[in-house]
């Protein structure tokens, strides 16, 4: 009898040990949804930042969530209580982050996870739990490629990416392109879109050569570049690294422009490599100059930071104001009815442009400007 007792102890503490394990399920959670969205309280939304890569991320989407509850909230004064997390760029630590958002029952989206290698799986969480997922930085094609309800992006994809720095390097004449890339999925993958569509418009590939990201030396990369007259190094990597590659290659005598993706629009380019990386062209979704919405969204920026905002601040601050938006319009705090507004929405502008979604939830018509580096440590817009 005491063994039968001591069993039955045994396996309900096992039940509830799997219980507080997994999150709780999208039935639930929409039923908690769907209760809560008729109740007075605040509205929970979880930010997640990425440390292992230095933005502004956090303080753009904290100065939007500041302005919406200063001018009395959403939905008759519900404020946006921000949950913030960060992932430091490990799955297994966005993974943990992403359980624990699905325990709370309260929170109904999410926005941040800067690498692909994070966002997307945790995508399959968020997915799986019925939780809004909003990626600031995720431009793998593979987000958004399932019948996804709950997933979506504001930042076009590599494949986009690619094309425009191919087109730029079209625009500046370039004819012979080294190809350098940081080894893993986004480096291989930015770099086959541009050299596809850089061959289609008659440029050549000198080389394609790559580097793994734990590597210090890169002068073999650029040994074969020092007598064959190339005329840019497109370079697919991250911070500090890039950095790394750009100076050892002015070392070896070779003084072709780079040509980089988003990865490489960061305040840290220009404090690692200085003066070697003047010249550098990058891919952007942000012209402060853009609009007049832009312009005021900088200077507040700068007044509450002392610092000019960055491309993930803007998203971070759009993301934000774009999740109040389709809440607002639709009188809803409800996941999928929030998801199923935006996947339908017809368009909104604000800070980095319009915004429309396609059903897969990528963002559409959206431009990618192209800025270079400038002296003295500044992006600013190509103008060519």
């Amino acid at each position: 009898m005491l063994l039968k007792k001591i069993l039955t102890v045994i396996i309900t503490l096992n039940l509830v040990m799997i219980c507080s394990c997994y999150p709780l399920g999208k039935e639930e959670r929409q039923r908690t949804a769907e209760k809560a969205d008729d109740k007075d309280k605040d509205i929970v939304i979880a930010l997640v930042e990425t440390s292992a890569n230095e933005n502004l991320f956090k303080e753009g989407a904290l100065l939007a969530i500041d302005e919406l509850n200063q001018k009395g909230g959403i939905l008759v004064e519900r404020k946006i209580i921000p949950l913030i997390y960060d992932d430091q760029g490990k799955a297994d630590i966005g993974q943990k982050i992403a359980r624990e958002i699905a325990h709370n029952l309260d929170v109904i989206a999410v926005i941040g996870h800067r690498f692909s290698s994070v966002a997307i799986p945790v995508s399959i969480t968020y997915e799986k739990e019925g939780i809004l997922f909003i990626s600031t930085g995720s431009t793998n094609p593979m987000l958004t490629a399932h019948k996804n309800q709950y997933i979506f992006r504001n930042i076009p994809n590599d494949k986009d990416i690619g094309e425009a720095l191919a087109k730029l390097a079209k625009r500046q004449g370039f004819k012979k392109i080294l190809v350098i890339f940081e080894r893993g999925d986004y480096g291989k993958r930015l770099s086959d879109f541009f050299k596809e569509k850089a061959i289609k418009q008659g440029m050549t590939i000198f080389q394609t050569r790559s580097y793994f990201n734990k590597e210090r030396d890169f002068r073999a990369l650029i040994e074969d570049a020092q007598s064959a007259q190339i005329d840019a190094i497109f370079l697919a990597g991250f911070l500090p690294q890039a950095a790394e590659v750009i100076k050892q290659t002015r070392t070896m005598g070779v003084h072709a422009p780079f040509i980089g993706g988003d990865s490489l629009e960061n305040p840290d380019l220009w404090d690692k490599a200085e003066m070697d990386a003047i010249g550098t062209y990058v891919a952007s979704v942000f012209d402060p100059e853009y609009s007049k919405k832009s312009k005021a969204f900088v200077k507040r920026f700068k007044e509450k930071y002392k610092k000019p905002p960055d491309a993930k601040a803007a998203q971070g601050y759009d993301a934000v104001n774009l999740l109040a938006w389709a809440i607002e319009n639709n009188r809803t705090t409800v996941p999928i009815e929030i998801a199923t507004a935006l996947r339908y929405m017809k368009r909104w502008e604000n800070v980095v442009g319009p915004y429309r979604f396609k059903k897969n939830g990528d963002i559409t018509s959206r431009t990618i400007h192209i800025k270079v580096l400038s002296p003295g440590g500044e992006f600013k817009k190509n103008q060519r």
